[in-house]
C-alpha cells in the first residue's frame, strides 16, 4: 500500500451527530475530527432557530471540507479488470475520504441536514456561507 492511502485508512473523519428528539433536522451538537485525542465538539444553544442551524452547518463544514479536499489529488494508479478479451485498464483513485458516524441513525440524520442545505442560495436576502452547501452536497 502506498504510504499516501495509509495515512487517510488511519485517520478516517468522524463524525458523531446528537439531534432533538421529535423534532426533524434539529441538531444539538456534533462530535468531529481526525485526531482521538482533540475531536471538535459544537453546540447548538437553539436547535429550533433555524438561523442557529444554518450557523452550526457552517462551522461543522469547517471541519470535514478541508479534510475531503486534501483528498481530492491527481494521484492514481492504473490496474487491469476482467478477463480474456474483456480486460479493460482502468484508473483509480489512490485518497478517498474515510467518513466514519456510529450506527444507521446517524447515517440516516446526516441526509436530513444535507438535503436542507445542499441548494441553499450564498447570495440574496437569506443566503448561507457557500460551505454550507458544498456540506450539504458531500452530506447527500
Amino acid at each position: 500500500m502506498p504510504a499516501a492511502t495509509s495515512f487517510w485508512a488511519d485517520h478516517p473523519f468522524v463524525l458523531v451527530p446528537l439531534t432533538l428528539a421529535g423534532e426533524a433536522c434539529a441538531p444539538l451538537a456534533a462530535l468531529a475530527g481526525t485526531d482521538p485525542d482533540g475531536p471538535v465538539l459544537l453546540t447548538v444553544r437553539r436547535p429550533r432557530d433555524r438561523a442557529e442551524r444554518f450557523l452550526f452547518v457552517e462551522r461543522l463544514a469547517a471541519l470535514p471540507l478541508p479534510y475531503i479536499e486534501r483528498c481530492r489529488t491527481p494521484e492514481t494508479e492504473a490496474y487491469t479488470t476482467g478477463r480474456g478479451k474483456a480486460r479493460e485498464e482502468r484508473l483509480r483513485y489512490l485518497r478517498a475520504p474515510q467518513p466514519l458516524v456510529p450506527g444507521g441513525e446517524g447515517v440516516a440524520y446526516l441526509r436530513l441536514p444535507g438535503r436542507l442545505t445542499r441548494l441553499r442560495a450564498v447570495e440574496g436576502p437569506y443566503a448561507v456561507d457557500p460551505s454550507v452547501p458544498a456540506l450539504g452536497k458531500w452530506l447527500t
